[in-house]
């Protein structure tokens, strides 16, 4: 019996050491084995990035939204409406982008928050793919459960095999765990990569954004190969199209329908594309539906009283390819002069912001991606 423990033991304990890298490295970022509850209730500065359980910014935008005091403009969507800033408003406002991958998620989202929390400007960013059955058929049904139950805890055997991974590989600089910051940092990214979400719910890029400044050929997607090779392969998100979805029409007037019966003013936009991806697709001639989105749309949102913008191109807002993140991201400059652009179309934010204000926040920006400190 003895020999038998030992040679359990044995066997155990090559593989609690080899646990001891990634369970340290998981615990002290607060990757896992961190709950954010009373980070959120607090709202002291903080920087939460995730590496591997990035389902936990779903739990952290609706949970914000639920604990927090009602926000009077909101941001809602998909990672394509991060940029959007609270320095951009004269009153109180919340990015819950990175929430939505469809179109059919905007109406379970909002019905899963009181209606005494709605706020009265929402700003909808609307995929273009969002139209595109071939991308999203829209068939499944939506649980509310990817919300309110989204956060890990505990890591998972692939996070730590992953971590494992990462380690040998050397791609962690461990002196980024002694960071003296002016605001705490959460998860892998946030403390390796300095990205991650602000308490306004927006996005800092911090690392990607050094080396685009740095013309680092190891920025994500450089020089846009990543979304230039799914436009030529017709895959993750670019998957070919001639005509839009009809059941996006009917979802867009069951959301518009929500709106209005809420009092809330929709101010929505389809976001920018790099010139050189848009270029791409239209050499291409297989998104066919693209071009087909805003004038089918514009009529279903004038109806409800309701902005729609097409922001596809970075030349409407005066903007190019030098302010964006990647292929199918603007960065925060472009942002703020899609702000100023609906300004001046007359939108109905101008009762939330200060376009004279914008211009001059335009004119002070730290470098060709960011606006504001």
């Amino acid at each position: 019996m003895k020999n038998f423990k030992i040679k359990i033991l044995l066997f155990i304990t090559p593989l609690v050491v080899m646990l001891i890298p990634p369970m340290y490295l998981l615990l002290s970022t607060g990757e896992n084995f961190k709950k954010i509850d009373k980070m959120i209730m607090k709202d002291e500065p903080f920087l939460i990035g995730y590496a591997f359980n990035e389902q936990n910014y779903k739990y952290l935008k609706w949970q914000t939204i639920m604990s927090r005091p009602k926000y009077d403009v909101m941001a809602l969507g998909s990672s394509r409406v991060l940029p959007f800033r609270k320095q951009m408003f004269d009153a109180s406002f919340y990015n819950a982008g990175y929430t939505i991958s469809s179109l059919n998620d905007f109406l379970p989202f909002l019905n899963t928050i009181p209606s005494g929390k709605y706020p009265d400007f929402l700003i909808i960013g609307i995929d273009q793919w969002m139209f595109n059955a071939a991308w999203d058929s829209m068939e499944n049904p939506v649980s509310k459960d990817q919300w309110e139950n989204a956060f890990k805890y505990k890591p998972t055997a692939n996070t730590i095999i992953n971590v494992w991974e990462d380690v040998i590989a050397w791609k962690y600089d461990l002196n980024s765990l002694d960071k003296d910051d002016l605001f705490e940092r959460v998860g892998m990214n946030a403390v390796f990569n300095n990205s991650g979400f602000r308490n306004d719910g927006s996005f800092y890029y911090g690392g990607q954004i050094e080396k685009l400044l740095n013309n680092d050929e190891a920025a994500n997607d450089y020089h846009y190969e990543n979304t230039l090779d799914r436009i030529e392969k017709g895959d993750r998100l670019f998957q070919y199209g001639k005509q839009i979805n009809p059941e996006a029409f009917i979802e867009l007037e069951q959301i518009l329908g929500l709106c209005r019966k809420n009092n809330i003013q929709v101010v929505a936009f389809l976001p920018p594309f790099a010139t050189k991806v848009n270029d791409e697709l239209q050499r291409r001639g297989e998104y066919e539906y693209m071009n087909l989105i805003y004038s089918s749309s514009k009529h279903l949102f004038d109806r409800y009283g309701a902005e729609f913008y097409d922001f596809s191109h970075l030349e409407t807002i005066n903007s190019d390819d030098g302010e964006t993140i990647d292929g199918f991201h603007g960065g925060e400059v472009a942002y703020l002069k899609i702000m100023i652009k609906m300004l001046e179309s007359d939108s109905e934010l101008n009762k939330v912001s200060d376009l004279i204000k914008l211009k001059l926040d335009l004119k002070s920006s730290k470098n060709r991606l960011e606006i504001y400190y």
